[in-house]
């Protein structure tokens, strides 16, 4: 189900400002009027963990600066529900593209959550969350069972060519 009628307009207006600002246009100053001064989040790097805007605002010029070019992304799955009159969740899984240094960039199945809310009559984004799946994880699992598995076996196998 795609909730996207049951959420209010100016929700809705805020998620579209998000997605030109930071894919389209890749805009700086556009996204620092966006964001929530309680701002939270994690991004797909080791390092990008999030706790106030100025963090924030750092990794978006850190992002700008590495990928300058607009990015291409396409949504396989997305919802966007109201969760009370002041606050809305989006959730989807998409895959994006670019080009950084005269290469094509790809980054596929991305999961991406934002946490809108209203503050003085303004809605703003307060919580996001980007996160790739594990390579090492199959379908179906929720730790990475068979590569385990085939590691233990390797490492029986080492063993007993020792001995």
């Amino acid at each position: 189900m795609n909730s996207f009628k049951e959420v209010s307009i100016p929700f809705q207006n805020a998620l579209s400002s998000y997605f030109k600002a930071y894919f389209s246009k890749r805009d700086y100053n556009q996204l620092e009027k966006l964001l929530s001064e309680t701002f939270l989040g994690y991004g797909t790097g080791l390092d990008e963990h999030i706790y106030s805007k100025s963090d924030a605002l750092t990794l978006f010029r850190r992002d700008l600066e590495s990928a300058p070019n607009p990015i291409n992304f396409l949504f396989k799955r997305k919802e966007f529900r109201m969760l009370d009159d002041h606050t809305a969740v989006f959730q989807g899984e998409l895959d994006m593209q670019t080009r950084i240094t005269d290469e094509n960039f790809k980054f596929n199945d991305l999961r991406l959550t934002l946490v809108f809310h209203l503050e003085n009559n303004e809605v703003k984004l307060v919580a996001k969350h980007i996160s790739l799946p594990t390579t090492e994880q199959e379908e179906g699992e929720s730790y990475p069972l068979k590569e385990l598995e085939e590691r233990k076996k390797i490492k029986n196998q080492i063993i007993e060519i020792r001995f």
